[in-house]
């Protein structure tokens, strides 16, 4: 299933160069919140953000997943970059119920993800 899953052929060249090169693939060493999910293929994510005044200034993951994956983790850093963290739960709300035809794994992994990092953040931060 792995060596299906990373099979180059099945990506559009601008997609393979995204999984390849991603701009946002790396740890943090002092994120405001951070995060670990496992997709329902198996494949781990890390998310990293950094937050001032309810936006995302940074935002970093790290997998060792397939391509799919990766593309994942490198489309939802870049959706999520300076976006003010409320919108991330209208964002949430359009994919998971408004737009079925996106993939699953990209809801999961946008959802899930960001998710758990903004209801972190507020739970440790906002509410201490």
């Amino acid at each position: 299933m792995e060596e299906e899953r990373d099979d180059e052929s099945l990506y559009p060249d601008d997609l393979l160069k995204i999984a390849k090169d991603p701009d946002h693939l790396g740890r943090m060493n002092d994120p405001s919140s951070s995060a670990y999910i496992k997709g329902p293929c198996g494949d781990e994510m890390e998310f990293y953000l950094v937050i001032d005044n309810g936006v995302i200034k940074d935002i970093a993951f790290y997998s060792e997943g397939c391509i799919a994956t990766r593309i994942c983790g490198e489309m939802t850093s870049k959706l999520a970059k300076s976006i003010l963290l409320a919108m991330l739960w209208i964002i949430c709300f359009v994919l998971t119920f408004i737009a079925p035809s996106i993939p699953t794994m990209v809801r999961y992994f946008f959802c899930i993800g960001l998710f758990f990092l903004t209801t972190r953040y507020l739970l440790l931060i906002k509410w201490k």
